[in-house]
């Protein structure tokens, strides 16, 4: 059973990592778009080229498999963390559902940057990414501290779940006070770039720590 498992965690972080790595080539696509070839040309910046799908689409949808993921090995270690777990999940959910509709509707009204509905999916994938990145984070450190003295229990992972969570969190925040803050601009775009990239490292750890342990 554990093997089966490692099996599926083993294919959901190969699955992350090859979607990363094609979102990089297309930042990379962009990047030489705006700095390279159109280098000294700010009129390039208005066009916000594939960065809608590998921002708000494939970011929203890789943050919730991760989160989703935590969800069921939090409910494995500590059945009695469920409500909050059920909890997490549904606001993860919500999130992904919000950044996928930011990123469709920015293809279907290119010309819109922050009109009702964008706005609102918007809010709906950056708050409930900070949200759930904090409720998985809080039931970790409960779970870290209660089983401290497990030696069983592993905690460089644990630890390093709780702080990407964290870190996620906080970059979600900065997107939102950007995308609040500076309206009609594409600032918040910045920080939510890294999103994606950064609660892919402790799944995979995570991952490796139990692998470990068999």
């Amino acid at each position: 059973m554990l093997s089966q498992r490692l099996i599926g965690v083993k294919f959901l972080v190969l699955f992350v990592f090859l979607t990363m790595a094609a979102c990089t080539v297309l930042n990379a696509v962009d990047v030489q778009y705006w700095f390279g070839a159109g280098f000294g040309d700010i009129a390039r910046f208005a066009d916000s080229r594939q960065s809608r799908f590998y921002t708000p689409l494939m970011g929203s949808f890789i943050a919730m498999l991760v989160q989703l993921f935590f969800c069921c090995r939090i409910v494995s270690l500590r059945r009695a963390a469920w409500p909050l777990v059920l909890l997490a999940a549904l606001i993860s959910m919500t999130q992904c559902a919000g950044g996928m509709g930011a990123g469709i509707l920015s293809y279907i009204v290119a010309d819109e940057v922050n009109d009702a509905t964008h706005t609102a999916f918007v809010y709906m994938w950056l708050i409930g990414q900070a949200i759930a990145d904090v409720l998985i984070a809080a039931v970790m450190i409960v779970f870290f501290f209660k089983a401290k003295s497990n030696p069983a229990t592993p905690q460089t992972a644990v630890r390093l779940i709780i702080e990407t969570n964290l870190l996620s969190a906080v970059t979600a925040i900065v997107g939102m006070v950007l995308f609040v803050g500076v309206p009609n601009t594409t600032y918040f775009v910045c920080p939510t770039l890294i999103i994606p990239a950064l609660t892919p490292d402790s799944e995979s750890e995570y991952g490796s720590d139990a692998e470990d342990r068999v």
